[in-house]
């Protein structure tokens, strides 16, 4: 079998100034806790799991910030979720974006709660970049996510 495959020097190779920068372009502090989720907004990626496990945690880490990097169908009833739920700053829909590693440097810990999987590429870049993984045990996350 052969599983999928990324370039994981481009996830390695992040510095203490990317992470500060994508911070301050986000308008986050150093120290605040950031959970980040790159996967385009469609039913089997389940993003209202994703915002419904915000609002848990921001009850123990107030200051927690989610990302969301991508779009598609679901975006906007997962905004309106957000906004139910008073997650308002605690929540912020990126939308498509290029600089994944620099998402990634700048974060604490990736989040993905698909339904289904592959062999997930983003959380192989998530382990490259050094990030400790959330995920559902689907597909082959099993495999990866120890």
């Amino acid at each position: 079998m052969i599983h999928n495959g990324i370039d994981p020097g481009r996830f390695a190779a992040s510095t203490p100034g990317a992470r500060r920068a994508i911070r301050e372009e986000l308008g986050l502090n150093p120290q605040q806790p950031i959970v980040l989720q790159v996967a385009r907004f469609h039913p089997v990626k389940d993003h209202t799991t994703s915002i419904r496990a915000m609002a848990l945690a921001i009850q123990e880490v107030p200051d927690a910030v989610l990302l969301l990097a991508g779009d598609g169908e679901t975006r906007a009833a997962t905004q309106r979720l957000a906004v139910r739920l008073g997650l308002g700053g605690r929540v912020r829909f990126l939308g498509v974006r290029t600089d994944v590693p620099q998402l990634m440097a700048a974060s604490d810990v990736f989040l993905l709660t698909s339904l289904s999987e592959g062999l997930c590429v983003t959380l192989l870049e998530a382990m490259a970049a050094q990030l400790p993984v959330v995920a559902t045990e689907v597909g082959g996350n099993g495999e990866l996510v120890v």
